[in-house]
């Protein structure tokens, strides 16, 4: 139901746009920024689809929404209670992502509790995000974390319970 918090288990997906992109490919901060006047962040429910593999997940994705994506885009894939705990741990801001269906976009939801002057936000929210190439029609990498900054450097993994890099 439109407004419902998703669950803390499931996954988003945002459209990285190439400008929000690193000179190495790794999406920036800037992909999580609000423009003046949004009240959310724009993403996709990808479990709205059902249990499928990420590919199909992705294809269900880009045949809903009016983008046309590009091949040195990516989608960053965002785990909906990692992604607010980081954010909630990391800032004074708490954020929730709600789903926000539309007529077109069944799976639209939305990232919600900052504000376009937040760049902050962004980058924690960049950092909790897991990208895969946009290439359609083609087979892509498997997930991998890349941890950035908004100014594009890399940070180094966080360690897991065990002290070892996830």
């Amino acid at each position: 139901m439109k407004g419902d918090p998703l669950p803390s288990s499931d996954n988003v997906s945002r459209y990285c746009k190439p400008k929000t992109l690193s000179e190495a490919g790794q999406p920036l901060g800037s992909a999580f920024f609000l423009r003046k006047g949004e009240e959310y962040l724009s993403v996709s429910w990808l479990e709205h689809f059902g249990r499928l593999g990420i590919e199909e997940l992705l294809q269900e994705v880009r045949e809903h929404t009016i983008l046309t994506p590009k091949t040195s885009a990516r989608y960053a894939i965002l785990n909906v209670g990692d992604t607010i705990n980081h954010v909630n741990e990391n800032s004074e801001r708490k954020i929730k992502i709600t789903h926000e269906p539309s007529n077109s976009d069944p799976s639209h939801s939305g990232i919600r509790g900052y504000s376009y002057e937040d760049e902050m936000i962004g980058d924690l929210i960049a950092y909790s995000a897991r990208f895969r190439p946009v290439i359609p029609g083609e087979t892509v990498h498997p997930f991998r974390l890349i941890p950035t900054t908004h100014s594009g450097a890399s940070r180094p993994p966080i360690p897991d319970d065990s002290g070892h890099p996830q």
